[in-house]
């Protein structure tokens, strides 16, 4: 009988560790659609332990990084027609 109500007892930390950790990468997306800045960290009780997820998206550096691509782009580009 008490192996029954663990095994139970697994299921549903299972059960609920999976619908929350369901949710938080929904909001996670949700906040990358945004196109803003983010940082977030949880903790989820499962039947084999805790785990902790952090996930996070900084923008204005990735603007910078495209800004600079272009910019090089552009360079090449103008060294290029130059050469010809």
């Amino acid at each position: 009988m008490r192996l029954v109500a663990e095994k139970k007892r697994g299921e549903i930390k299972y059960a609920n560790a999976s619908r929350d950790i369901v949710n938080f990468v929904d909001n996670a997306d949700l906040m990358d659609q945004r196109k803003k800045d983010y940082q977030m960290s949880a903790e989820f009780e499962g039947a084999s332990g805790v785990p902790k997820i952090q996930v996070g998206r900084n923008w204005s550096k990735t603007v910078v990084a495209g800004a600079i691509g272009i910019l090089l782009g552009l360079v090449l580009l103008y060294v290029l027609t130059r050469l010809i």
